[in-house]
């Protein structure tokens, strides 16, 4: 992390932050897991009866749907819900810090509420920093610089957030499909998996979809973070107006920019879950292999 913070905030962009990270890594083992079970449940569908290969597609072909983010599911509300681990009587903190450090959500959780928690203390930041210049009378061009460096800064800080938390996400979906392939990796979580493939499926969904939003939750706190201090420039009176102007066409650039890496991050969640697909479907044959 400590290399990370020596990017120019122009190089800090999700593929770069994410590599740092080690997420690609954590990927291509999710992948070859996948590729793993894939082969081994190609070799026990070649053996089988055409009745028992309809029935391995049907269950194949639902628990694809299932996976498929982009597809809408029944059971799925508009916000996925999950506990916050903080809503607990102050008696119970110390046991619940140590819960915490290994429960997925929780960390999920603690990395959102920090980096929104980040992106409002960046925006009083450069509201205040606007401000000061205005009563200090510094040329605008230098204003303009100045703020336009701060909001680059901003959207850097968003996106190696994001990276961060994408790679979390494929470390943790690493740890399910170890899980569900009843492999040992440390930190695996605990999980008491139904027998039933669909099952399976709608639990991963479910997480993921906690994942995502997680995720998106930050991304648009850091794009709020690349507007809000302009509010206060353009609250400073007509005289700033060129200052605003150029202000808002570096923000609005710098928006696009996050909400494209915001799509490469959710992206590589929905990746992750694809390759748990043949992990969950090898489950079905162990009985009859």
């Amino acid at each position: 992390q400590s290399y990370m913070y020596q990017l120019p905030p122009e190089e800090a962009t999700f593929d770069r932050c994410f590599h740092i990270y080690g997420g690609p890594e954590h990927l291509e083992e999710l992948e070859a897991l996948g590729e793993e079970e894939t082969l081994r449940c190609n070799r026990w569908r070649a053996k089988q009866a055409k009745e028992e290969k309809e029935e391995f597609d049907n269950v194949l072909s639902s628990a694809q749907d299932t996976l498929n983010l982009d597809i809408d599911a029944d059971g799925d509300e508009d916000e996925p819900q999950v506990e916050n681990p903080d809503d607990v009587p102050e008696e119970k903190q110390g046991k619940q810090d140590k819960q915490k450090k290994k429960n997925p959500v929780a960390q999920l959780l603690s990395m959102r509420d920090e980096s929104v928690s980040n992106a409002s203390e960046l925006v009083t930041l450069m509201k205040q920093s606007l401000i000061e210049d205005r009563k200090q009378e510094v040329p605008e061009d230098q204003i303009v610089d100045l703020g336009s460096q701060q909001l680059k800064t901003i959207k850097a800080e968003g996106i190696q957030r994001i990276s961060e938390m994408s790679t979390t996400c494929m470390l943790q979906l690493l740890h399910i499909g170890a899980s569900i392939s009843d492999r040992h990796l440390p930190g695996t979580e605990t999980i008491n998996w139904e027998p039933e493939a669909s099952s399976k499926a709608t639990w991963v969904r479910q997480r993921a979809r906690v994942m995502v939003a997680a995720i998106e939750t930050v991304s648009e706190a850091y794009t709020s973070a690349l507007t809000e201090p302009l509010e206060g420039v353009v609250e400073e009176g007509p005289s700033f107006a060129e200052v605003s102007a150029h202000l808002t066409s570096t923000s609005e650039q710098l928006r696009k920019d996050l909400y494209s890496d915001t799509g490469e991050a959710t992206s590589k969640i929905q990746d992750g879950v694809q390759h748990l697909l043949y992990v969950i479907m090898a489950t079905t044959i162990e009985k009859a292999e």
